[in-house]
């Protein structure tokens, strides 16, 4: 969360935030038996999440070269990068100091503020599948990490146009392989 916990509970009523926080804290386990592998995290900016994840989080998913395969004779104790199956950001939106979700005015803002999240968050996600096709390219196919944003569709948030952010990120993310 970019807020606070306590703030999350001031903003939020009780009983509508509290249960979610509390089943994702305390690991409770699913019907399968297994535990939750959920770290909740507070106070982080979703455009810098390597800068503001706790940094213990951070080492688990860019281990220091020192764990590299290239520095340790026992391949079996490397430390192997953690990748996410999802990140999910739920109504991004500019922090304004009124409380009021941006507007008209703050469009730009926003859009080049989800722009920068799906380029910072790609790092942490699981990577694709890469298979070979006949003609000897590599094809990346279905098995990598997703990213999901909820987002208001009614006006002005619909000028906001999620899918053209998400083709640009695309597309420069094609140009950077």
């Amino acid at each position: 969360s970019y807020e606070s916990k306590s703030t999350l509970h001031k903003v939020y009523p009780s009983d509508s935030i509290s249960p979610t926080i509390q089943e994702l804290e305390g690991g409770k386990e699913e019907e399968a038996g297994k535990k939750k592998n959920v770290s909740v995290c507070y106070n982080v900016d979703a455009t810098n999440l390597k800068g503001t994840l706790p940094s213990t989080l951070v080492h688990e998913f860019f281990p220091s070269s020192s764990s590299s395969v290239e520095n340790n004779k026992d391949d079996s104790k490397v430390i192997q990068p953690l990748s996410l199956d999802r990140i999910i950001w739920n109504f991004p939106c500019i922090a304004i100091s009124n409380g009021y979700d941006g507007q008209r005015t703050e469009l730009d803002d926003n859009i080049q503020m989800v722009r920068k999240f799906i380029k910072n968050a790609i790092p942490f996600l699981k990577p694709p599948l890469t298979t070979s096709s006949a003609n000897g390219k590599n094809n990346k196919d279905a098995g990598g990490g997703e990213i999901h944003i909820c987002h208001k569709t009614k006006p002005p948030f619909d000028l906001w146009n999620m899918e053209t952010i998400l083709k640009h990120n695309d597309n420069e993310n094609d140009d950077n392989d």
